[in-house]
């Protein structure tokens, strides 16, 4: 995991919530961040991450097989 500042991760989870992957909420101070698993878009952001989570070698296969 890399060392992200606080501007960093804000903004990228306001380029996620402009997509509709996440929804994000304010109560207070505090900030909470909800996938929405019934966007198109992260279905398909959720597959890529599976692919890319396993190692190198099932990477290839799945190649193969699609």
């Amino acid at each position: 995991m890399s060392n992200s500042t606080y501007s960093q991760v804000n903004r990228n989870l306001r380029i996620l919530e402009s997509e509709g992957i996440v929804k994000i909420r304010h109560y207070g101070r505090v900030k909470m961040v909800e996938l929405d698993i019934a966007n198109p878009r992260t279905k398909v952001l959720l597959q890529v991450l599976n692919i890319l989570d396993k190692p190198l070698h099932e990477q290839e296969l799945y190649k193969r097989a699609t």
